[in-house]
């Protein structure tokens, strides 16, 4: 779970230089750089003539402001050194959260009370992930965050009762669903095949795959026929993909059920592979696949990678440059993090090929009122960066958007979808509800990498079994 802390790393070495700060004196500008902040948006700030400041177009996340001090002239401001006053009214928070996420409007009804002004009716087919990135350059980041997370539950098949029970399992450690597959017999579980699979690792061995192994010995504990596919770290989704599909068919026949359980990059790898090379099984062999937990996994590409790979922004060479001296030369599965895994594919064809298959997708939201993911000064940057050069951006959780880690719009899969705030580390979020994903293993300096036991065993014994049926 370090791959955020190394691309902070790498941002450092490239662009340290280039890190925003209020410069000191005034300049002279055009008028036409500029326009007025909305007074909504100052309403509740404390500053010395503050109807003089203006923001420097385009808005942006975190806009640059600056005050007028003279005929053309201007001065920075640091907007973190903007403050609200002390009875501040949450009207006046809110707007000025909406201000530095990027928008200039708030006196309108939130998108989570009328998705018809995304001009579409709210359905399940919904496409969340263009959907949010149109909201977030026009009403801002935070705006985007509130309609993901109202959106995410309303396209879930269990209109949140899902999460509910995950929250309550997580609480609880003695707790399970009435229906939990746990409470199926020892023999019915040894039936159930389930695969578990790594996410991408800059490292080789980052703690976040000892993290996914104690995930797959729980299962084990569980009395599941738990398999740890054993991918490469940072190649490319084919490469995983033949590794996934040699595992599946290895043992297919001698479960009665499949279920995978992949992170991050790893959800990738395993849908090239069922979109591309899974219809080759046997009929008999793709119904037996009941459900994929999803974790803050890579459905729709990463808009982080495209820009870091494929951007013509001359300081990102010295980036790949410095990926690439890495023992395991990650750039092959970095490159392919940028890539959509559907491109080409129809929509149904997934559920088509695997009858029987269920989602459920574990999306953590950034946490910060401006709707970027919190993090220190270098890691806002490398967030602001994406945004002011990247070509399509929305609420992320640091390497892949939010709405992006969940399904695309008609496949015609049920999908259920838990809710989180956090980075892409997922067991470092909370619930919305402010719970820890993994209480028990969270602490100052991180997660112990039995976090991945933790969780695995309150989803489990959510999970009802009626993921095993026919669908």
């Amino acid at each position: 779970m370090r791959t955020g802390n190394i691309l902070s790393i790498i941002f450092v070495v490239s662009f340290g230089a280039q890190l925003v700060h209020a410069e000191r004196g005034a300049s002279l500008m055009p008028d036409s750089w500029f326009e007025k902040i909305p007074g909504a948006m100052l309403s509740g700030i404390v500053a010395t003539n503050k109807q003089a400041l203006v923001y420097k177009k385009p808005i942006g996340p975190h806009p640059k402001v600056f005050r007028k001090v003279g005929l053309s002239r201007y001065e920075p401001v640091q907007l973190l050194g903007l403050k609200l006053r002390q009875g501040a009214s949450s009207q006046e928070k809110y707007c000025w959260d909406v201000f530095v996420s990027g928008g200039l409007d708030c006196s309108k009804l939130l998108p989570t009370t009328r998705p018809s002004t995304l001009g579409a009716p709210a359905t399940a087919d919904e496409d969340l992930l263009l959907n949010a990135r149109k909201l977030s350059k026009t009403q801002g980041m935070r705006r985007a965050r509130e309609y993901l997370e109202e959106a995410m539950q309303r396209v879930d098949s269990t209109k949140g009762q899902f999460e509910r029970d995950v929250i309550r399992a997580t609480r609880d450690k003695t707790w399970m669903a009435p229906g939990s597959v746990l409470r199926l017999s020892k023999v019915e579980r040894s039936r159930i095949g389930i695969f578990v699979i790594f996410g991408i690792d800059l490292s080789g061995d980052s703690p976040n795959r000892e993290l996914i192994r104690r995930a797959a010995k729980e299962l084990e504990h569980m009395g599941f026929a738990a398999r740890l596919v054993n991918t490469k770290p940072a190649v490319s989704y084919e490469a995983n993909a033949r590794l996934i599909g040699a595992e599946f068919e290895e043992m297919v026949d001698k479960i009665d059920h499949v279920i995978f359980v992949a992170a991050s990059k790893g959800v990738a790898d395993l849908l090239t592979y069922m979109l591309h090379d899974g219809s080759r099984s046997s009929a008999q062999s793709r119904a037996k696949v009941r459900g994929i937990v999803s974790l803050s996994g890579v459905v729709r590409g990463s808009n982080m990678a495209q820009w870091l790979t494929h951007s013509e922004l001359k300081r990102l060479d010295v980036v790949r440059a410095f990926i690439g001296r890495r023992p395991t030369q990650p750039m092959e599965g970095i490159e392919s993090l940028a890539l959509d895994p559907w491109k080409g594919v129809p929509r149904p064809q997934l559920g088509e090929d695997f009858p029987n298959l269920k989602w459920i997708s574990v999306s953590m939201l950034p946490a910060g009122n401006d709707g970027l993911v919190p993090g220190n000064g270098v890691m806002l940057e490398l967030q602001q960066a994406l945004i002011r050069h990247g070509q399509a951006f929305s609420p992320s959780d640091g390497l892949v958007e939010s709405a992006a880690t969940i399904l695309p719009p008609g496949t015609g899969i049920p999908q259920r979808i838990v809710r989180g705030y956090g980075p892409h580390a997922l067991a470092l979020g909370h619930f919305l509800n402010g719970d820890a994903l993994a209480p028990q293993n969270l602490t100052e300096k991180g997660v112990d990498p039995a976090a991945g036991a933790e969780i695995l065993s309150s989803f489990m014994r959510a999970l009802g079994s009626e993921l095993l049926e026919n669908r």
